[in-house]
């Protein structure tokens, strides 16, 4: 199972944000759950963070990386 939080302090360490399960449940429910968001205009640059950001999230999920 994902940690979100473990995912976002990675991400941050790459200037990019995810929203944690635990920012949203205090039940820890949502524990492989994460919001993703972002308040500008899409952008290639947007476009390139989401695209950097799956293979940190499959890693973490333990899915296969091509």
């Amino acid at each position: 199972m994902a940690d979100t939080i473990a995912l976002n302090c990675e991400a941050l360490g790459r200037s990019l944000t995810v929203g944690p399960d635990r920012m949203f449940s205090t039940s820890n429910t949502y524990g492989p759950f994460m919001r993703l968001y972002y308040s500008h205009s899409w952008s290639p640059e947007i476009e390139a963070a989401v695209i950097e950001l799956d293979p940190l999230a499959a890693t973490m999920s333990g899915r296969n990386v091509p």
